[in-house]
């Protein structure tokens, strides 16, 4: 499987950072190509939890569910996504100081064979580690900007 690592600091605590990262309701905000989550009026983020995702990747919809494998607030967070784009998704949290955390993504995932069949591959993994980084700018972005209006 293809593997995808970002990086980045978020000037966060970490069960800040966690805590987001945690909540599916907060998916569409930062997840490129996210178009809709469901199911998750049952989701605190727990191992075996689950919620449904559909996703726009290439020009194709996708569905599948998350299901969360491991989770140590706040340092560890790992999911994996079935249905139309297998994927692990390992989040790993770094305190620096009390308001600034590291924040490393690896996501390990099988690109759809649709994709496969109509755009080379390496076309697509450019195109997906583009995504990453965006999600994690995303991710430091809304997060940091919350945390400057929570001061005033």
């Amino acid at each position: 499987m293809p593997t995808i690592n970002a990086k980045i600091i978020i000037n966060r605590s970490g069960a800040k950072v966690f805590e987001f990262i945690t909540d599916p309701k907060e998916v569409g905000k930062i997840m490129p190509g996210v178009i809709r989550v469901s199911d998750t009026s049952h989701f605190f983020g727990h191992r075996g939890e689950k919620f449904r995702w559909e996703f726009l990747l290439l020009g194709m919809a996708y569905r599948g569910t998350w299901t969360v494998e491991e989770s140590q607030d706040p340092l560890i967070y790992v999911s994996k996504t079935t249905g139309g784009i297998a994927s692990r998704w390992t989040y790993s949290l770094v305190p620096l100081a009390p308001q600034r955390t590291r924040l490393i993504l690896d996501v390990e995932y099988q690109p759809p064979h649709s994709v496969i069949r109509r755009y080379a591959l390496s076309f697509v993994e450019p195109h997906m580690h583009r995504m990453a980084d965006n999600y994690v700018s995303n991710l430091k972005s809304l997060l940091e900007f919350q945390g400057s209006r929570a001061k005033v």
